[in-house]
């Protein structure tokens, strides 16, 4: 064999080697499949998730009342879809349990964790993003589901960010604004149009520990001007996200307004 013949056969040899180990890297990286909580390096809490498919879709905040958003993976980076334009991520694999990102505009990196079944409730991850911190009622019997559109009512206490200047009363929030009054004020000064599409279906997602006081004051208002179909949700085990039971606001019974929600739907009318 000449030499030129064995200097072709060494160079064969080694794009071969080159070529599988390649090919063993990406045939053995791991699947990102499933859901994963992004956090800050240096902290436990979860800033946004993300969720990949089989193949390049990825959705950030797939379980988020407010801003679900969808973008697509393309081999090492990550492009999100924001109102404000496309949001990009440089992606690293560290093992099948841990990512690493990287915010191309702004280098602030991150780690995520990818989160099974058990380690996350979908409910909550939905309510995490109010400026209210709300304590579902659980009530597996109770309740129709209904998933009509409707405009949201939020019954709760003011969260980490709100609450040195709110307190820990619970408050209403509309329209992510709070009002320290439980009826509707904005239909006094006759701006409520800017802040409720009317006539429309109302959907009130209360604390356990709201009052029917609280729950009658927003409904005598609506009531005021029209609106008849008002629905107060409950929750249920093995819930998703936001299918939340529903029950009509007209079937509670108000005699006792001080009583608390939660104690008024486990002690029964």
């Amino acid at each position: 064999m000449s030499g030129k013949d064995k200097e072709m056969k060494h160079r064969l040899l080694i794009f071969f080697l080159v070529w599988m180990t390649f090919h063993f890297i990406a045939c053995h990286s791991p699947d990102l499949k499933g859901h994963w909580h992004i956090q800050s390096m240096d902290q436990t809490e979860t800033l946004f998730t993300l969720d990949f498919d089989q193949d390049t879709i990825c959705i950030m905040n797939i379980n988020s009342f407010w801003s679900t958003l969808k973008g697509y993976r393309k081999k090492d980076k990550i492009f999100i879809s924001t109102p404000k334009g496309w949001s990009g991520y440089e992606l690293s694999i560290q093992n099948e349990k841990l990512i690493q990102i990287k915010d191309i505009l702004t280098s602030e990196q991150y780690k995520g964790k990818r989160c099974d079944e058990a380690c996350c409730n979908s409910v909550d991850e939905y309510l995490k993003d109010l400026n209210v911190d709300i304590q579902m009622l659980l009530v597996d019997s109770l309740g129709l589901i209904n998933d009509i559109p409707a405009q949201y009512l939020f019954l709760g206490r003011p969260n980490k960010y709100y609450n040195e200047a709110y307190g820990d009363d619970i408050l209403l929030s509309i329209n992510n604004q709070f009002t320290t009054n439980y009826t509707l004020p904005f239909v006094h000064d006759n701006q409520l149009e800017r802040f409720i599409n009317i006539p429309f279906i109302y959907k009130i997602i209360a604390d356990k520990e709201t009052t029917l006081a609280q729950i009658l004051g927003i409904k005598t208002e609506l009531n005021k001007i029209g609106v008849e179909e008002i629905f107060i949700a409950t929750s249920f085990e093995k819930q998703e996200k936001n299918d939340f039971r529903y029950i009509l606001v007209n079937e509670l019974d108000f005699k006792n307004p001080q009583m608390k929600w939660g104690t008024y739907l486990t002690l029964g009318k």
